[in-house]
């Protein structure tokens, strides 16, 4: 009877030993777990330092940019650089030039340049002489009783005018003028319109022109 409670007295002991020596190392994984964990969440924060401390730097660099962009005076646009207009072309004396041929074009410029220099000379050189003068146009002035209309060209003298005439063909019933007298239409028939010339239109007038000196 002894030895069977001195047996259960040791078995006893033994199973009490057991426990404990489990929930020591079951307390001991539990301080490595909370440990790990502490080490993980320090190693976190330490990150998170890191990085803001970086985008604090980042904002200073940010700021520092700014204050100089503010504090300095945009460069100047450099200017347009515009090619130099042509000089223009000399007008030669009309005592120069070759005989006028029969049909020869001549620039309205050069026409006016000689008259507006040379009035004589010019006026004996293309008076009562068939040619052609090109140029730009500038304006028109129909007529509103003869079948013709007048074609301006631009001139560089304002004290002279350089008109081409011309007699309205038989196709056409009547011309006149649109957009502020800015383009010159035909009308064939009763309705239809038929666009001629605009102002600001490079032309070679076929017909002789005629210059003309406003008195100023």
């Amino acid at each position: 009877m002894h030895l069977l409670r001195l047996r259960l007295l040791v078995a006893l002991v033994l199973f009490t030993a057991f426990l404990v020596q489990r929930a020591t190392l079951a307390a001991a994984d539990g301080d490595a777990a909370r440990e790990d964990e502490l080490q993980r969440r320090a190693q976190e924060v330490e990150k998170l330092k890191q990085e803001l401390n970086r985008a604090q730097s980042d904002l200073k660099k940010l700021g520092a940019e700014n204050q100089r962009l503010r504090t300095e005076k945009p460069a100047p646009t450099p200017a347009a650089t515009t090619p130099p207009a042509e000089p223009p072309k000399p007008v030669p004396f009309v005592a120069t030039l070759p005989p006028l041929e029969a049909g020869q074009v001549v620039e309205v410029n050069e026409l006016v340049g000689q008259f507006a220099a040379e009035p004589e000379a010019a006026g004996q050189r293309y008076a009562k002489k068939l040619f052609s003068v090109t140029g730009t146009v500038a304006g028109f002035d129909p007529k509103l009783v003869t079948r013709a209309y007048d074609v301006r060209l631009d001139s560089p003298e304002k004290s002279i005018t350089v008109l081409c005439h011309f007699r309205l063909a038989d196709r056409y019933t009547a011309v006149y003028t649109k957009r502020s007298g800015q383009a010159l239409t035909g009308r064939v028939g009763e309705r239809t319109a038929v666009p001629l010339l605009e102002v600001g239109d490079a032309v070679i007038s076929k017909a002789p022109a005629r210059g003309s000196r406003k008195e100023s």
